[in-house]
């Protein structure tokens, strides 16, 4: 068989295939989470539960809304890192149905190296609007940890204490393909980008200009 034919044929699955595997951002949540200690903390790491749910639900606490996960023991070498979440996680099917019906992230975070079943409370984030997206997968990016010194908390009675002031940088990528309605993940992720086309072009051109060669 001639070789332009075959990578002429190449050229085309090629460019088919890309343009079905293709997946994209649909949205980012970055944000910073903050607690503080009433008095001074020696921990050097933070656990956090990141959630879905309604506003004023508690989803601090383990088991009450969809999780998306559980980080123990952030640390400064946790910088950089990001973890995948997907349909192999127990709760991503919860996850995703709450994020399409608009409900908020929450974030319980404790000091230290295990989150327990309860931070005692969270701080909710506004999601972008996911309405008409297929999800695939959410990637949790750790972008940094600062622990400082918060200042001096006042009390009843006695003299005011110092605290430390935990912040946690993150951002939620939230990852999938544009559909229209209810569409399957398959039928939304087939529509090839513009780059794609011209790989499926140029390869079935290869294969017509090599018949019509041959033809002669």
């Amino acid at each position: 068989m001639n070789t332009k034919i075959i990578f002429g044929g190449i050229l085309a699955l090629f460019g088919l295939a890309q343009g079905v595997s293709a997946s994209q951002l649909l949205g980012s949540i970055s944000d910073t989470d903050m607690i503080g200690t009433v008095g001074s903390s020696d921990a050097t790491n933070v656990s956090a539960l990141f959630a879905i749910g309604g506003y004023g639900v508690d989803c601090f606490i383990v088991g009450v809304c969809p999780a998306i996960t559980m980080v123990q023991g952030i640390g400064l070498s946790s910088i950089g890192t990001g973890i995948t979440i997907d349909s192999t996680c127990a709760d991503f099917t919860s996850v995703v149905d709450a994020l399409d019906a608009g409900d908020s992230l929450s974030v319980g975070m404790i000091p230290g190296t295990s989150y327990g079943t309860s931070s005692g409370g969270a701080n909710d984030f506004e999601v972008p609007d996911f309405t008409g997206e297929v999800i695939t997968s959410l990637v949790l990016n750790i972008d940094n940890l600062v622990i400082a010194p918060g200042g001096w908390f006042p009390q009843v009675t006695g003299p005011p204490v110092t605290t430390t002031v935990f912040n946690l940088a993150f951002t939620l990528d939230v990852e999938g393909a544009s559909a229209i309605g209810s569409s399957a993940v398959v039928a939304a992720a087939a529509v090839p980008e513009p780059g794609t086309w011209l790989l499926v072009v140029v390869g079935f051109c290869m294969l017509i200009a090599q018949k019509r060669w041959r033809a002669r």
